[in-house]
């Protein structure tokens, strides 16, 4: 008898747990042979925290945010089984599977709403699935074109092999339930969240037991810190921050699994698998919608601040004002020009030899390097190496040991000096570690000397380059600038970056082929898909051409994938596509017959396309639009490709020869052609291609065009010599002038004709005039429109054409300042020598040389005058305490013999260089009268009396020497002489002592004049900086827009400006004593190339200059008042105007001498009215006049002023820059 048991402990009668691993039929998964899937999406994630590549394969990354896993979007999913060969569809909406519409091999109807059976994806673990996510219902066509053709589907959709699922690690495209809801950008991001609120509060638990655990070692109560809520500090503002901002409309929301794993069937709870679909189109779109939306971001902060645009307008005039102090690539260059140290040229010349990489690493370490100054230390705070603690106290030592003999207090100029030296040479050789070391080893001090003369240009800029004159830290509040440039830097850096990085994106994804690949279920044939198609195409790819590099990548496609830049080409059946883009090789290959056979190569385009892709000009107007729009996405590229194609002409003008049309049209991008068919086609216009006979007129015309040319400029250059030595009104010049006007409209009519035979549009009967049997002139091609669009498009052509122990201190100081002026007059004599020898040579003047060399001559006389006299005197005084009497009239000899000899040479030294200073301060207190600068004129003024006073004084102090000197010489020799010797030394002595204070007051004055003039004497650029809005005089301070103060800033920078190079005589003493020569004067026209006066056949150019002159003689009324007469020049000057050679605009301007004399004119000026016409924005021409006053027996620079002394009236003569003679140097 069997003892029965309960059922409930019958271990058979107990359900299989699914907990049991043992078990074939417990815990293990996916062991059934049917498994459900599940679809989510690749797209687009919020933050690296949801990043699965590090444990799951991505079909590839992004830089701009992570590609992660998401829901699905709304639309529809296809799935293909292998097995079978049935296509499923599948709706989809909020992010799962709603119904099934159809399963099956064939497809009858394009719309299927109906559910027909129960929404689950279950299919066999031995099926590869080809699955697509489709924002749109698929037609029967696109149906039948995958079900039929297994090459079809493994091109366009997505192949999932079921087979290499694992129940732990999932698969490719294929998710085990456990790393769904790890990854899942919806369900994953409060998990993620909450896991750093528990870190944070871990860490704060981990740090409070830390603390505790010292307080019980040392006896002390613990301490509880109660937990509160990290506040996170962010970089950036609050609507940057908002989690999936590009989503357009919002997609994202956090959920939980339950939405999913509600649709797992009970049968399937351990065989299922998440399947994550790609969906490169919403991809695309995301990344597109991001990208309106930083651009929005940096047009929002552009029109923001004060008032409109200020944020622009602040930002990139602070950026202009940096690079003032500041050097880029391109400017390095230039430094070989701006240095005549030939250590410094051969560097830069051994860098531009320098092969790359190696050179494009150099040039931008010296860069770094010479806008540091040439001192790249660390930052401050930053340890001191111990390898430069010990080169400095070395320096240190050896400096202090050199001052104990020198002198008893240390120098610690000197020794700041020593630092700095020591400094600068480590940090140079820490800097260019990155380059080559043969080449720093090589150039080492060479780099030591442009770093210094940087650093001397920075300090110039920054502080001003003479005394008293301000620089940019004076004129403007520099730290309110970096303010505003520190405010707005970190936001721009990172929307640029940000814009980067999405362009990059999108870019590669297109040039790897994924929306083409993708958008290729779009029907052709149905019209609603053909603007769902054209819409989604402009979605995906709009402004993707942001950058140059994006250009260059995407020609490069098209050029390897030309096919897809017809419209919808992408939808055409992958086994088609070859054979189809096949036929259009006609274009590419037609060369110049794409024009001869325009209408029969448009009809063969159309017979290619029209039963496959839909024509642009049959699609309604609404749809043709969005149709355009797409097509214009990848047109920048093509743009790209038809510039490279010109810049190749360079080469034509370095000896290449010219290409053939045919060989031109071969290097223009592939997919241009077929695109010029389509816009003749779509604008209804033909092309006709010259004949024999029209190309021979045309090289006639041509030959006809140089003959006329070259006859104009001979006659024009006939007529300004005749001009030169008969005048403008001599017959001569008459006749000349008449053939000058017969020659100029022969010209025009033979570029009249030339323009119309260069024209792509056709002249209408009513606007051109043939002789009759004329053969019509014609080059290339011409393109004939619809009569009414062909007036409009003609109409438009034509509006585009140093006793000093016992001294007094008074005499001790006087003696002081004479050994400091000397100081600063020798300095002063070094800086000016060294700016004549850095200006080219005929450039140089040497009178501001000499004037500094007779001051500094001058100052060390009077300082060692001084001195001695300051002894003499202090001896004498001695003596007569000491009633030595014989040895104080010994005393009073010396100082006799003392003041004479040192007094004469002191007193002629000085007054040389008092006049010379005399007459600069006068030119500046004239240029300041001339420019209504009321303080630079008081400056100036102080200057003036300053150095008259002193010129007088010497005068004085010379005057008594010389009487001294006569006196003593008079006297017999003996005791008489010897007494007359004393005599004059008391005398001279005295007068030394009046000429010292007087110069004393007198330089004081001048110093403070020169203080004055150079603070007020501002530049235009001076002043432009003081209308910003960090300028610090607020009467001069301005709140214009940016053009304003760009069109401010232009004015200035290309404002004409005259350039007078002395010319030296053949001797050197002929330069000191002889009145100096007429000058080298040159006119420069900034901003004013050859391309500005170049006019358009047929037309007038776009700049036009007028220019006139006069002589302002300066005549003495009575002794202290003078006069200015004017005598127009404007013929003369006309007539000897010449052109340097040089794409620049430079005119070479030749001045006439006086013809007659006139009485009491003490000097001459010349005036030079400048008129430059200019097209304006509005399409009306404007003129700026311009005058510059100088002295042509000068040099230097004169810039124009806008306020010129009143002048008659005088007729502006017109000058023809092209037309002059050239001349070969400046």
């Amino acid at each position: 008898m069997s003892t029965s048991t309960p059922a409930g402990k019958n271990p058979n009668n107990v359900n299989v747990s699914r907990d049991d691993a043992k078990s074939s039929t417990g815990t293990c998964p996916l062991m059934k042979g049917k498994i459900q899937l599940v679809p989510l999406r690749y797209g687009l994630v919020d933050g690296t925290a949801l990043d699965p590549s590090s444990e799951i394969a991505v079909p590839y990354k992004l830089g701009t945010r992570p590609l992660g896993i998401r829901l699905l979007r709304d639309g529809w999913l296809y799935v293909i089984d292998s097995q079978n060969g049935e296509l499923s569809e599948y709706r989809l909406i909020d992010g799962v599977v709603s119904a099934m519409l159809w399963q099956g091999r064939e497809v009858q109807n394009d719309s299927r709403e109906q559910p027909i059976k129960k929404p689950v994806l279950a299919y066999s673990k031995r099926s590869t699935l080809y699955v697509s996510y489709s924002e749109i219902q698929w037609t029967a066509k696109k149906c039948g074109q995958v079900l039929k053709s297994q090459s079809e589907r493994k091109h366009f959709m997505q192949a999932v092999d079921l087979g290499q699922a694992n129940c732990e690690t999932g698969g490719p495209s294929l998710l085990t339930p456990a790393l769904a809801e790890r990854w899942l950008a919806e369900v994953a991001t409060a998990r993620i969240q909450s896991e750093q609120i528990a870190q944070d509060e871990a860490a704060a638990k981990a740090r409070d037991e830390a603390d505790n655990l010292e307080r019980r070692k040392r006896g002390q109560p613990e301490i509880k810190t109660p937990l509160s809520p990290k506040v996170q500090v962010y970089s950036y503002p609050e609507h940057e921050r908002i989690p999936y901002l590009w989503e357009m409309p919002q997609r994202f929301r956090e959920s939980s699994m339950s939405p999913l794993s509600s649709c797992i069937e009970e049968e399937y709870r351990q065989d299922v698998l998440y399947l994550v679909v790609e969906d490169h189109i919403g991809v695309l779109r995301d990344l597109a919608n991001y990208q309106d939306q930083v651009v929005d971001w940096i047009d929002t902060w552009a029109k923001g601040g004060s008032q409109d645009r200020a944020n622009e307008r602040d930002y990139l005039l602070a950026c202009y004002i940096e690079s003032l102090t500041l050097l880029t690539r391109k400017d390095i260059g230039a430094l070989a020009d701006a240095s005549d140290d030939p250590d410094i040229k051969r560097m830069l010349g051994d860098l531009d030899d320098m092969k790359e990489p190696e050179q494009g690493t150099t040039r931008q370490l010296l860069v770094e390097y010479l806008n540091k100054g040439g001192l790249p230390t660390p930052p401050q705070g930053s340890p001191v190496p111990p390898e430069l603690t010990r080169l400095q106290q070395q320096a240190l030592d050896e400096a202090m040991q050199i001052e104990r003999f020198l002198s008893p207090a240390p120098d610690h100029t000197a020794l700041s000096r020593s630092i700095e030296d020591i400094d600068r040479r480590y940090y140079t050789r820490e800097h260019f570690n990155g380059a080559p070391q043969d080449f720093v080893e090589k150039h080492f001090e060479a780099l030591l000397k442009l770093g210094k003369e940087q650093d001397r240009r920075i300090k110039d800029a920054l502080n001003g380059a003479k005394m008293g004159q301000r620089g940019i830290n004076e004129l403007i509040d520099r730290k309110a600038m970096e303010d505003a440039v520190s405010e707005h830097r970190p936001s721009l850096k990172r929307w640029n970056t940000l814009l980067d990085n999405i362009t990059a994106d999108r870019t590669a994804m297109l040039c790897a082929g994924r929306f083409h690949k993708s958008a290729w279920y779009y029907d052709p044939q149905n019209t609603k898909q053909i603007g769902q198609a054209f819409a989604t195409e402009y979605a995906c790819l709009r402004d993707i051409c942001r950058s140059d590099e994006a250009c260059n990548l995407i020609l490069q496609y098209l050029e390897k994938e030309p096919q897809f830049s017809r419209p919808m080409f992408y939808a055409l059946p992958y086994s088609e596509q070859t054979a189809i883009w096949a036929q259009y090789a006609f274009a590419p290959a037609a060369g110049m017959t794409l024009f001869n056979s325009a209408l029969e190569l448009v009809k063969k385009l159309q017979e290619i396309e029209s039963p496959r892709l839909p024509a642009l000009d049959m699609l309604p107007e609404d749809t043709r639009a969005v149709a355009d729009a797409a097509q214009q996405t990848m047109s920048p590229a093509l743009n790209r490709g038809i510039e490279n194609v010109l810049a190749d002409f360079d080469q034509v003008l370095k000896g290449q020869p010219m290409p053939d049309l045919d060989q031109l049209f071969r290097r223009l991008p592939k997919a241009l052609p077929t695109r010029i068919l389509d816009a003749a086609k779509r604008e209804g216009v033909t092309f006709t291609v010259a004949t024999d006979d029209e190309n021979t007129a045309l090289k006639r015309t041509l030959k006809d065009l140089f003959n006329e040319k070259e006859h104009l400029q001979k006659l024009n250059r006939k007529r300004n010599k005749v001009k030169q030595t008969a005048g403008h009104r001599s017959s001569e010049a008459q006749r000349l002038q008449g053939e000058i006007e017969s020659a100029r409209q022969q010209l025009a009519r033979t570029e009249a004709r030339l323009a119309g035979a260069l024209s792509p549009i056709g002249a209408l009967p009513d606007n051109s005039v043939r002789v009759h049997g004329a053969t019509p002139v014609r080059a290339g091609i011409t393109v004939v429109f619809p009569p009414a669009s062909q007036q409009e498009i003609s109409g438009l052509m034509r509006n585009f054409r140093n006793g000093a122990k016992t001294a007094p201190k008074l005499n001790l100081m006087g003696d002081g300042a004479a050994l400091l002026l000397f100081v600063v007059q020798a300095l002063n004599l070094r800086q000016v020598f060294a700016e004549t020898l850095a200006k080219r040579k005929n450039q140089r003047t040497w009178l501001p040389v000499f004037g500094a060399l007779m001051a500094t001559g001058a100052a060390g006389f009077a300082a060692a005058q001084g001195v001695f006299d300051t002894a003499l005197s202090a001896r004498s005084s001695v003596l007569a305490k000491g009633l030595q009497n014989y040895a104080v009239a010994h005393v009073q000899v010396q100082m006799g013999k003392l003041h004479i000899g040192l007094g004469g040479m002191t007193y002629f030294f000085g007054g040389v260089a008092a006049g010379l200073s005399l007459k600069s301060h006068q030119g500046n207190w004239e240029q300041a009268v001339r420019s209504g600068n009321g303080g630079a004129q008081a400056g100036a003024m102080m200057s003036m009396v300053g150095s008259g006073g002193l010129l007088a004084s010497n005068i004085y102090g010379l005057g008594n020497t010389l009487y001294a000197t006569s006196t003593v010489l008079a006297a017999e020799q003996g005791a008489a002489r010897t007494t007359a010797w004393a005599a004059s030394g008391v005398r001279l002595s005295r007068v030394f002592f009046r000429a010292n204070l007087a110069g004393a007051l007198f330089t004081a004055l001048e110093f403070g004049g020169n203080y004055a003039y150079n603070y007020y004497n501002t530049s235009a650029h001076d002043q432009w900086l003081q209308s910003t809005p960090w300028g610090l005089d607020a009467s001069k301070r301005q709140s214009l827009s940016l053009a304003e103060y760009q069109n401010a800033l232009i004015a200035i920078v290309q404002a004409p400006s005259v350039q007078v190079g002395r010319v030296e005589y053949d001797a050197w003493w002929k330069n000191l004593l002889l009145r100096a020569n007429i000058g080298d004067i040159h006119l420069l026209l900034p901003g004013l190339d050859t391309a500005a006066f170049l006019a358009p056949l047929g037309a007038n150019p776009s700049h036009q200059l007028h220019i006139a002159a006069y002589r302002i003689n300066k005549i003495r009324v009575d002794r202290f008042l003078s006069s200015e007469r004017l005598e127009p020049l404007s013929e003369a000057v006309d007539a000897r105007l010449r052109r340097v050679d040089d794409n620049q605009i430079i005119l070479c301007v030749g001045y006439p001498k006086p013809e007659k004399q006139i009485a009491g004119k003490i000097g001459e000026e010349l005036m030079l009215v400048v008129a430059i016409q200019s097209p304006h924005s509005s399409g009306l021409p404007q003129q700026k006049t311009h005058y510059i006053r100088f002295d042509p027996r000068g040099s230097g620079a004169f810039p124009s002023v806008d306020q010129a002394t009143p002048l008659p009236h005088t007729l502006l003569l017109p000058v023809e820059p092209l037309m002059l003679e050239l001349v070969a140097h400046v």
